[in-house]
């Protein structure tokens, strides 16, 4: 016999009451336990130890359940503190079926089944079933604290805070949530709800606070939010050292996350020493690993690698560290020398953890071969990559253009979650290919896979290049059945898609019932009205914001000068500019662009030129934006001499630069120069010409007159000419008298176009000119056979629609 059954049948078969007989079974010793033939004894008193306190030690289930059988056969089973007891053993073992049927045999349960029933089955994750034991003691015995305590923490693990706030409601009525467990259960119920301030008001009810009931609001702090909720944690270990509250080790680590996330190595540096004069830094992997990854983000490198230098033990964790640390503060070569070092030493093998960070570093840093290396390591070593890892193999092959191959172990896995079907769907949308997005979305949904706030925003920016509305429709009601339509970024996003497809009813009725309203809600609205032509528009509901209280960012504030431009207000168009030294935004160099481009349009170039002298930082697109005001007004030598200046200030112009260049020599007549541009672009920049270049040195060549010079240069196109191109060159021919080429040009430019009104003019006219009347009058008449008429001119001047801007703030102060 596996254990000493023959004395527990000689306490059974006493005459004597049960609780006795129970008593016996609760002390019986073992004299022989398993083969070994010894007594088991205590290791600290030596004493032999009780029958059943050697079955919860051992895991003997077998022992467990003939001392179980045995009290059964003698009418014990139902005794509360035997079953208690034995009850707790088929908890420890995870036996939770036996565990209830032993309870259910309970006659006269007090709390100590209940709660050992509680934590048994809290312990192996069934936290709803914890929650009805609980409702159960309520009714039956009357709930504790240690009830509450598992309660409050089976909510935190479901989100249930419904239940919780009835919870809280029972330990206020016993007077529970004085109790530092219960109070330390509830806070953190609340923290993993969101709720801080319910679970501000519980910390400071609670009069005698401990380490625990601290700990718990600094780790709730650190969980639910970034730099505040690291401030918050700050000041309640300020509170802690003036109420005398000493920190432990817990404490100490979320106190060094706080300061890692504020980037403060002062702090780091106070915890650091307050470890070192109480000792707790001795011989703790754990803390050591904590300073190496506080010290990394505070910027202290030297002492980082100082202490990970020093290290006794070195483990996978502290590596790990070292490697995501580097990966994150943007130094991939660093991290793969780290990683080198680790394989290297040989004491320890890179998990799955340290090769998915290397992988996902390499795809935001773009360093994809080295993030192959890593794939042909994990293929050759065998290592089983979790949910996270392959996502993030997925992610480098799909941000990589092997898009085929991120589809292909995409197809293979078999656990796919949202974060994954994001990752293939942002792919498929950075390379336009909307259709397969949609269809890999509805695999989503027939794979029963719900899908999240992200996969709504990427979804809604894939609608955005369809031609129609039906798709972004669609997903904007799933976004109402799904309930994210109270997402403000939702929104906003499916105001921007319906504005950009033309319904601006549609969107301005969405973006009245948003609330509340961000910045980017009123600026997606005031960009939709710009879009399509509602400038007017846009400057009244910026007066609405205005009237908000809402502070514009430069986005706003480029949009708002776009519509001024649009409707030529130069009045309110000063006042913007007025309004970019109210809110300190005068060097932002996006709206000095969007002035000096602005001040040109309208005639003012001295203002645009003042403030491009004025501009501290100068981006190439405000070097491209002063060429092209310099060219737009005539003024070619000084923008030739701006391109000298962008040159020695070290700028590399882009194709940008030299199609304002050209341009700007073509209608000056500078053909050397312009040649010259061309030639520099290809021979000295390395930049590939495009239509637009080839565009201007045919207009230039036609101005000057050098019309067959031109019309080779045409010929010599990498890409067909159209008609933007063989227009000038055709009214060229009409000007210079050069009617045969003229001819060419123009048959040419007809069977591009063959509805172009303006081409049959210009022919016309040119044969006009050269006494070719039966011509003129051939190419007329094939105008009127396809039914072409020329439109009159009229003038733009007062044709814009001026909505009345009562509204509008002049008065910025």
């Amino acid at each position: 016999m596996p254990l000493c059954l023959y004395q527990l049948g000689y306490l059974l078969s006493l005459k004597n009451r049960s609780r006795i007989a129970s008593f016996g079974v609760l002390n019986l010793v073992s004299r022989r336990f398993g083969n070994h033939g010894h007594v088991v004894k205590d290791d600290l008193t030596g004493r032999p130890l009780p029958l059943l306190e050697i079955c919860r030690q051992s895991q003997d289930i077998e022992s467990l359940r003939q001392t179980h059988a045995h009290a059964c056969v003698h009418g014990l089973s139902n005794d509360n503190v035997l079953g208690t007891k034995i009850l707790g053993c088929y908890a420890n073992y995870g036996y939770l079926d036996e565990a209830r049927r032993v309870f259910d045999l309970i006659s006269h349960r007090d709390s100590h089944p209940w709660d050992t029933a509680i934590l048994g089955y809290f312990r192996k994750g069934f936290f709803q079933e914890v929650l009805g034991l609980y409702s159960g003691m309520k009714e039956e015995v009357g709930i504790g604290s240690f009830a509450c305590t598992f309660a409050f923490k089976s909510c935190a693990e479901l989100g249930c805070l419904r239940v919780a706030r009835g919870i809280h409601g029972d330990s206020l009525k016993l007077g529970f949530d004085k109790d530092r467990f219960v109070g330390a259960s509830l806070i953190n119920c609340y923290m993993n709800c969101r709720f801080l301030y319910d679970a501000q008001k519980v910390f400071d009810a609670i009069s005698h606070r401990d380490v625990v009931i601290c700990t718990a609001m600094i780790s709730g702090f650190l969980q639910n939010s970034a730099e505040l909720g690291a401030w918050m944690a700050c000041r309640i270990a300020f509170d802690m050292q003036t109420e005398g509250i000493l920190p432990n080790r817990v404490t100490l680590m979320s106190l060094l996350k706080a300061a890692s996330r504020l980037e403060s190595l002062s702090i780091g540096k106070s915890i650091h020493c307050y470890a070192i004069r109480m000792g707790r830094d001795t011989d703790d992997e754990v803390f050591e690993t904590c300073l190496i990854e506080m010290y990394m983000s505070c910027g202290a490198e030297g002492i980082s690698r100082y202490l990970f230098s020093n290290a006794k033990t070195k483990s996978v964790v502290t590596w790990n560290v070292m490697i995501t640390s580097y990966i994150q503060c943007g130094r991939p070569s660093d991290a793969f020398e780290v990683f080198h070092l680790m394989k290297n030493e040989g004491n320890v093998s890179p998990d799955a953890i340290t090769l998915s960070n290397l992988v996902l570093g390499c795809t935001h840093l773009k360093c994809i071969r080295e993030g192959l290396s890593i794939h042909g390591y994990i293929i050759r070593r065998g290592v089983l990559l979790d949910l996270v890892g392959n996502t993030a193999l997925i992610e480098m092959y799909a941000f990589s253009k092997s898009i085929s191959i991120a589809r292909k172990m995409f197809d293979e896995m078999e656990t796919r979650d949202a974060v994954l079907f994001n990752v293939m769907l942002a792919a498929y949308l950075r390379f336009m290919l909307v259709n397969e997005a949609f269809s890999l979305f509805t695999t989503m949904g027939s794979i029963g896979v719900k899908p999240n706030v992200v996969t709504v925003l990427n979804l809604l920016s894939g609608c955005l290049v369809l031609p129609n509305l039906q798709e972004g429709s669609q997903i904007h009601g799933m976004t109402i059945k799904c309930g994210y339509d109270l997402d403000t970024a939702v929104t906003n996003q499916i105001i921007d898609l319906y504005a950009k497809h033309g319904h601006l009813a549609d969107a301005r009725a969405l973006f009245n019932r948003t609330s509340p309203k961000d910045l980017i809600s009123w600026t997606s609205m005031m960009m939709g009205y710009v879009n399509q032509g509602h400038a007017g528009e846009a400057l009244n509901l910026f007066s609405v914001m205005h009237g908000t209280g809402q502070k514009p960012d430069a986005v706003a504030l480029s949009t708002l000068l776009i519509a001024c431009s649009q409707l030529g207000y130069l009045n309110q168009l000063r006042a913007v500019h007025g309004y970019l030294y109210h809110f300190c935004l005068e060097k932002d160099v996006p709206i000095i662009n969007y002035l000096i481009a602005a001040y040109s349009k309208w005639g003012l170039f001295n203002y645009a030129q003042a403030l491009f002298q004025n501009m501290i930082d100068r981006s190439l697109a405000s070097w491209n934006t002063m060429i092209d005001a310099c060219g737009m007004h005539g003024r070619c030598m000084e923008a030739l001499e701006l391109f000298d200046e962008m040159q020695r200030e070290k700028v590399k112009p882009d194709g940008v630069t030299f199609t304002s260049l050209l341009a700007a020599c073509s209608h000056a007549g500078r053909i050397e120069e312009g040649l010259h541009l061309f030639r520099s672009m290809i021979d000295d920049h390395l930049i590939i010409p495009r239509e637009e270049h080839y565009s201007c040195m045919v207009d230039l060549l036609s101005r000057a007159g050098q019309l067959e010079e031109a019309y080779n240069l045409m010929k010599c196109f990498p890409f067909k000419g159209n008609a933007s191109t063989l227009g000038p060159l055709l009214g060229a021919c009409m000007v210079h008298q050069h009617s045969e080429l003229g001819e060419t040009i123009g048959t040419h430019l007809l069977s591009l176009d063959p509805e172009n009104t303006g081409a049959y003019t210009l022919m016309s006219n040119m044969y006009a000119g050269a006494g070719r009347w039966d011509d003129a009058q051939r190419v007329r008449d094939a105008a009127k056979a396809r039914g072409l008429k020329k439109l009159p001119g009229y003038s733009l001047v007062g044709a814009a629609k001026r909505v009345p801007l009562k509204t509008f703030p002049y008065d910025w102060g």
